[in-house]
């Protein structure tokens, strides 16, 4: 008999599993976990549901950040003569903190205090 995968959700005061949809997650605008575990939920230990729970917060980080990235694409197309050098240097830091910002954070309470950089004006 085939495992189904299921995914794991962690919140401050739950714990849920449910059969994955990728489809209906992604039609709802959510973000796809970027683990899937076969697992009963009573064998893992406190380190792996610490992990995905670190796992889940990281995947919010970065479909955020890969948002971002995408509205700021814009800014280094080289045919854009409309930035000054100054401001194309702000947008390149501004974008480079956004690929930054996972680096480093192996709890929850650092993803959930994540500063996001200030988009350039």
């Amino acid at each position: 008999m085939e495992q189904e995968n299921w995914i794991i959700e962690i919140g401050e005061d739950f714990i849920r599993a449910t059969a994955p949809n990728v489809e209906e997650l992604l039609e709802l605008g959510k973000s796809v976990p970027p683990r899937e575990v076969s697992k009963d939920l009573l064998s893992l230990s406190d380190s792996e549901i610490q992990q995905l729970a670190v796992d889940s917060q990281l995947n919010i980080i970065r479909n955020k950040r890969n948002k971002l990235l995408l509205e700021s694409d814009w800014t280094e197309m080289i045919s854009n003569s409309s930035l000054s050098e100054n401001k194309r240097q702000e947008w390149s830091l501004y974008r480079q903190s956004l690929r930054d910002i996972t680096e480093n954070i192996s709890s929850v309470n650092e993803a959930l205090m994540v500063e996001w950089p200030v988009k350039p004006q």
